[in-house]
């Protein structure tokens, strides 16, 4: 009795995630207009989709690089203006936004420390965007 009770648990569990991944993707694909805002899909969606947006969502180049969210790059350019940190990693120029005090220059090899937000854009993709929060010196010489 006992096992077929579990049996007919773990058959409704597996029902339950499959109409979940499947109302997700349905989603995805139609990009309904009334759960859509300006600003992305309602708050109501990204609460209850949570884990399937971070699962599906983009991410930069260096996000599975990086040790405890640090990853040593050497700065490019910093636009004050539009709150971006542009940086040379792995041969090419990537960006972050930032928010920091951190007295280095253009050129130098730094530590940065990566703090992500997950963003659901209009039309229902989602991107992990980094920021900078912590800047440091690189511990390898010159």
């Amino acid at each position: 009795m006992k096992r077929k009770r579990f049996k007919l648990l773990l058959l409704l569990v597996g029902r339950f995630a499959f109409a979940y991944v499947a109302s997700y993707v349905g989603i995805r694909l139609v990009r309904p207009e009334c759960i859509n805002t300006k600003d992305g899909p309602i708050a109501a969606f990204r609460r209850f989709y949570h884990p399937l947006r971070y699962i599906d969502s983009e991410r930069p180049a260096w996000y599975f690089k990086a040790q405890d969210d640090w990853l040593e790059v050497k700065l490019d350019w910093i636009n004050v203006g539009n709150g971006y940190l542009y940086f040379l990693w792995d041969g090419r120029e990537h960006r972050a936004g930032y928010d920091t005090d951190h007295g280095f220059k253009e050129g130098d090899s730094v530590l940065v420390h990566f703090n992500y937000v997950l963003v659901t854009l209009d039309d229902f993709r989602s991107r992990i965007v980094p920021f900078v929060d912590k800047i440091k010196a690189s511990n390898k010489p010159g």
